[in-house]
């Protein structure tokens, strides 16, 4: 095609619109059937030729006009669909930093309260350990006899192996909470000795009973403090338990956050992804209809067109300048 023609054929196309097109469409097919009647069946080939490539080219325009419209709204909604997907993210992030610190919360208080409870009971039992040293007396009815007995030894003691005459003031001996019969015999022996006057018999077994006294303080000693260290291990262990015990709880928990969050963004993609099959489902069905609508429309304006030379219809001011524009461009 030449340069008139091309020219031409934008002026049309960018000129008034659609209509100005469909109105060339129309008295080009009036020129292609006058041409088939007058026997001119070369301009009726070219008339014939231009008239396909500007019905093609007017309905891909009105076509297109259509998928962009789609194109349009489906990106549109992809875009919504974006924005949900990141709003879903940030309030479950938002609800998991939550839950975090919530669960961080819960543990710093639990280590608190243990450190409380250990130290109570640290303190319950320095308490008794401190009743415990006050001593308690051997035996009940013999408590006054024993104490006398043990100073009037003790000054005993301090004679023989000094020969000094002055008689130093003792301090009674604290007795052990929990004496054994053996040494309860022995302080009673001790004790029969110095009513008997047999004072370095009794001398004797006073050492052999401090000696098993001191040796029966020890042991309980370490007894107890053997039980307070079983005591407070067994609370650590309680405690780490328990401790152990919340820490799996909020680890399952938060698993359970975790697949909800994942369920929920399964749906939600789901849902997106059906909302746009059913978007693009309803623009293929209605671009089917605009299309096969446009087809119509065009063919019906090009068989006007000829229907109108065939009645011998045309002669209008108007159609008359637009058959000699095409047989203008068709003939040059």
């Amino acid at each position: 095609m030449d340069a008139a023609e091309e020219q031409e054929d934008d002026a049309i196309t960018t000129g008034t619109g659609s209509s100005k097109l469909c109105e060339y469409l129309r008295v080009l097919a009036a020129f292609r059937r006058q041409c088939e009647v007058q026997g001119k069946y070369r301009e009726a080939k070219r008339a014939h030729e231009q008239l396909q490539r500007l019905f093609r080219e007017e309905e891909d325009r009105r076509c297109q006009e259509w998928l962009d419209r789609h194109a349009l709204e489906r990106k549109e909604m992809e875009g919504t669909h974006e924005q949900q997907v990141y709003d879903f993210h940030g309030r479950w992030a938002a609800f998991l930093d939550e839950y975090k610190r919530t669960s961080e919360a819960s543990i710093q208080a639990m280590k608190v309260r243990h450190a409380e409870e250990l130290g109570r009971l640290i303190e319950s039992e320095s308490e008794q350990e401190g009743r415990d040293d006050k001593g308690a007396p051997l035996c009940s009815s013999s408590s006054s006899s024993l104490a006398s007995f043990s100073s009037f030894s003790s000054t005993l003691s301090s004679l023989t192996t000094s020969g000094s005459s002055t008689i130093a003031t003792t301090t009674a001996v604290t007795p052990s909470p929990k004496l054994s019969r053996e040494l309860l015999e022995l302080r009673r022996k001790e004790q029969r000795m110095v009513q008997q006057h047999k004072y370095n018999e009794a001398n004797k077994i006073k050492k052999l009973a401090d000696r098993l006294e001191a040796k029966e303080r020890k042991r309980s000693e370490e007894g107890h403090t053997t039980a307070i260290s079983r005591k407070q291990d067994k609370l650590r262990l309680q405690q780490q338990t328990e401790l152990q015990a919340l820490r799996a709880r909020i680890a399952t928990k938060r698993m359970k956050h975790e697949k909800h969050r994942l369920e929920d963004g399964r749906k939600l993609a789901q849902r997106n992804r059906n909302l746009l099959l059913v978007l693009k489902g309803k623009q293929n069905v209605e671009a089917t209809a605009a299309f096969a609508c446009i087809r119509r429309e065009l063919e019906g304006i090009v068989a006007g067109g000829a229907a109108a030379v065939a009645a011998g219809a045309g002669e209008g001011e108007e159609d008359e300048q637009m058959l000699e524009v095409v047989m203008v461009v068709v003939v040059a």
